[in-house]
């Protein structure tokens, strides 16, 4: 240190002692952000397809790549749409690479707008040696949360559910990225249902066995779960033998009986899209029926969006054509009870000579007998009315026979006084039924009336006069 030297005090460039200099290089922050969305698994099926009902649930994840060191005030908005619904609790978080210390979010989801928000506060990724100089380490955080696909009337086959995510930070520099977009496809099952008469094929009376035939159809886009088939027959018909049900296959399907109250109950059973399911039954007819009775046999079906009680799924509740759980379907097949009544009158016998000749005398007594032909069942109000020419009197019932089993009262017998017509009135007659030998041609059994008559000694009853006399049989 000499004195009058000249020195670097001044700095590079100073105005006298400018012995000085200096060399720099410069250094940059790597800035990293991005944001990924996917789906990652549903509930039904367990797979990744896009495809869903209502009520399923669907996993998202939602990768956040950050660079190491502090990104101050991150983000992550998600709006999802009308018709998908956050699941409260679902929200996890997990760091997949590097190592990072960050808020733990709360997901601040808003029913009305759809707005999911997570705010990870400032997010602090450890950093490490680069394994390649100069290519910056990243972390990468996922967020992985449930979305419900809500049972609301909107929520249709076809219905696309559309949602973004979006990251936003407290850095001017990294601003805020969006990812693509995730698209969900509503897809719904639906049944068809048919249903037939297999046999008699025409016209049945009291005792007949009647054949139903009803088949569900999978006609929609996804399985139709939990399927509830109900049959209640109308009055006038009681179900025979236990149904059978069988699928396209012929392989048994679900459990099915006669339930307490006589209706086809069917249930535990799925059907997968275009599959079908084929119920047979038989039903007698009841005695009670009256001729031209027509039954018209409605079976009804059910079933969910998903198997198993699920409170989000939808159902069948509304019936078809309500909102929004109109998953059900009917089908009707109607049989009718023949209507025949004919009328034969025959003269048996007569009092003298005790044979069936025509010829008659005065004060002889004859025997007729009337077979009223008769629809098994119930036929309502049968009367008849037979009306003798002048000269012949009625003298007494002599006797009424049917069928065993049948329901046949005596009839109130009156006689108009003016006319001298006989009434005979059975009120409701009930013809034992039987099942036909011949399916479709409905059995007519005979219920017999005999009674008598005198040839009256009157100036009718002349040599040679004609004694005619015709019956007739009415119905209600």
């Amino acid at each position: 240190d000499a004195p009058g030297e000249r020195d670097g005090s001044d700095g590079q460039d100073g105005a006298l002692n400018d012995h000085a200099a200096s060399a720099g290089a410069a250094t940059s922050v790597a800035m990293t952000l991005g944001l990924s969305k996917s789906l990652v698994s549903t509930d039904v099926g367990g797979d990744a397809a896009t495809d869903l009902v209502v009520g399923e649930v669907a996993t998202f994840a939602l990768d956040l790549t950050l660079g190491e060191g502090t990104t101050p005030s991150v983000t992550v908005t998600d709006r999802l749409p009308a018709g998908l619904a956050f699941a409260p609790g679902s929200l996890t978080v997990a760091v997949v690479t590097g190592a990072a210390s960050f808020t733990a979010p709360i997901a601040d989801h808003d029913p009305t707008t759809g707005l999911l928000t997570l705010d990870l506060g400032d997010v602090v990724g450890a950093g490490t040696a680069d394994s390649t100089p100069g290519a910056p380490d990243e972390i990468v955080l996922r967020l992985t949360y449930d979305a419900v696909v809500e049972n609301v009337a909107a929520n249709r086959t076809g219905t696309t559910l559309s949602n973004a995510a979006e990251v936003a930070t407290g850095s001017a520099e990294l601003g805020g990225t969006a990812a693509t977009p995730v698209d969900l496809t509503v897809i719904e099952p639906n049944l068809s249902a048919d249903k037939r008469v297999v046999s008699p094929a025409g016209a049945v009376d009291a005792g007949d066995l009647v054949t139903f035939e009803v088949v569900l159809t999978s006609d929609g886009a996804a399985t139709a779960h939990d399927v509830v088939f109900a049959d209640p027959l109308p009055a006038g018909l009681t179900a025979a033998g236990a149904p059978v049900a069988v699928d396209q296959t012929g392989t048994p399907r679900g459990t099915f009986a006669i339930d307490a109250a006589g209706a086809i109950a069917g249930s535990g059973f799925d059907l997968a899209p275009g599959e079908t399911l084929t119920v047979t039954y038989q039903a007698r007819v009841d005695e009670s029926v009256a001729p031209g009775d027509v039954f018209d046999n409605v079976a009804d079906a059910t079933w969910t969006s998903k198997p198993g009680d699920d409170a989000g799924e939808r159902g069948g509740d509304d019936g078809a054509g309500g909102a929004p759980n109109d998953y059900a379907t009917s089908a009707g097949a109607s049989a009718t009870t023949a209507f025949n009544a004919g009328l034969t009158k025959t003269l048996v016998s007569t009092d003298l000579g005790d044979d069936a000749a025509t010829d008659v005398v005065g004060g002889e007594i004859l025997t007729w007998r009337l077979d009223l032909s008769l629809t098994e069942g119930t036929t309502p109000g049968v009367v008849v009315v037979d009306a003798p020419a002048p000269g012949l009197g009625f003298v007494d019932l002599t006797g009424v026979d049917a069928p065993a089993g049948s329901i046949v009262a005596d009839p109130t017998v009156s006689v108009d006084p003016l006319t001298g017509a006989v009434t005979f009135d059975f009120g409701d007659v009930t013809v034992a039924g039987r099942d036909d030998a011949d399916p479709g041609a409905p059995d007519e059994r005979i219920v017999a009336l005999t009674y008598r008559m005198r040839v009256l000694n009157t100036a009718d009853a002349v040599d040679g006069a004609s004694l005619g006399n015709a019956a007739e049989l009415s119905t209600d």
